[in-house]
């Protein structure tokens, strides 16, 4: 849909806008923005508020590109449970051209998640992110900030490739590589590993339209989610020189139905933990899926692999296989298991003793009410 309404302006408009349908995120494509230079000595550093896991969410031109409900109902759930009320402050925009918070409010907070959903027009309107939210975003990471941008269009929408290099260290990325899909199957990386989950679009208008994200590891940049059916990376992480750090992810973390509520609360609990915000150990969610360790070796594999796991006390376990499309395989262990480090090898067979066919599989691992999960590739 969006395609179709980009012609539609194109045709419109008296100057030629033909560079909307090239990567805007080309390096050549400067012409439009410089980058933001400046000497970090020569900022004054502000002092974050000393509260405890303090975060402000930017709820950024959500309604019809976002979910349909106001305020989003899942990240209001989300830093409810992981934080609690009261701990974190919210600010929506009112509209699509409007700014977001100024940087004295978010001076105040330790952490600023700002969401820009699928806003991803860029003509006549500004883009996902405007002139002042661009400058408020660098003064305030300059300033020793940490900020998590999230929106699966920022680049469509015209946010300038040097603006991105410089304070996400984004090097480039492939727009909309499988765009259109309602779902996405994406696995954590590093800070997030052993965390997998569905995506599932709740967005008022279209579903999902993910960028293929490259980060700068000159920097120490790094990926930290990556799309299993694509083999690509999707969201990337830059843990900083001093306190300024930042995020930026081409997906958010659907689930309007909360099916998968735990892999969820422990992706973002892994991101509060890389952020270092304050307390962030003592997340009651945090914890106890930290101590459960999934691995899978060798992966991928052709016949056999061995899954190993640990459980830190005595509870009911199940460990299971499921296809791609999340439908279940196989029970590989199912009942009540003492705390310990346990090994068990799949043949790549299903319930019924039939060999499975070669492609991507989940590994999940239940221990009571905490989940941790793992992708495998069963090669031909």
């Amino acid at each position: 849909m969006k395609y179709l309404l980009n012609t539609c302006v194109i045709l419109l408009c008296v100057v030629s806008l033909s560079a909307a349908f090239t990567n805007p995120y080309s390096k050549a494509n400067t012409e439009q923005s410089q980058p933001v230079t400046r000497d970090i000595s020569e900022m004054v550093r502000y002092k974050p508020a000393l509260r405890q896991n303090d975060v402000l969410f930017v709820e950024d031109k959500a309604g019809t590109f976002g979910p349909v409900a106001q305020p989003d109902p899942l990240w209001d759930s989300l830093l409810t449970e992981l934080i609690g009320t009261g701990n974190f402050g919210w600010f929506t925009t009112p509209d699509e051209i409007s700014n977001g918070p100024d940087l004295a409010t978010m001076e105040q907070y330790e952490l600023i998640i700002w969401n820009c959903y699928d806003y991803w027009w860029s003509s006549p309107d500004p883009a996902a992110l405007t002139t002042d939210d661009m400058q408020n975003i660098s003064d305030l990471l300059f300033g020793g900030g940490k900020v998590w941008l999230i929106g699966q269009d920022v680049l469509w929408s015209g946010v300038p490739a040097p603006w991105m290099d410089t304070h996400f260290h984004l090097t480039d990325a492939n727009q909309d590589y499988n765009y259109g899909i309602d779902s996405a199957h994406v696995h954590g990386l590093d800070e997030i590993n052993c965390f997998s989950m569905t995506v599932i679009s709740d967005y008022a208008s279209n579903p999902l339209y993910t960028d293929e994200l490259f980060p700068d590891a000159a920097w120490g940049c790094h990926s930290v989610l990556e799309d299993v059916d694509s083999m690509v990376n999707i969201a990337i992480f830059y843990p900083g020189i001093g306190d300024w750090q930042s995020s930026f992810w081409a997906i958010d973390l659907r689930d309007a139905s909360f099916t998968y509520w735990t892999e969820i609360t422990s992706m973002v609990s892994g991101m509060f933990e890389a952020f270092g915000l304050t307390g962030v150990s003592e997340m009651p969610a945090n914890d106890p899926a930290r101590a459960i360790q999934l691995s899978v070796s060798p992966d991928p594999f052709v016949r056999f692999t061995t899954i190993s796991f640990n459980i830190p006390a005595s509870a009911n376990v199940a460990l299971k296989i499921y296809n791609n499309a999340g439908q279940y395989v196989n029970t590989l262990v199912e009942g009540r298991q003492n705390a310990g480090s346990y090994s068990i090898t799949w043949d790549r067979k299903d319930s019924s003793g039939s060999v499975v066919s070669s492609g991507v599989y989940f590994v999940r691992l239940t221990s009571d009410d905490i989940v941790s999960s793992a992708s495998i590739v069963v090669a031909k």
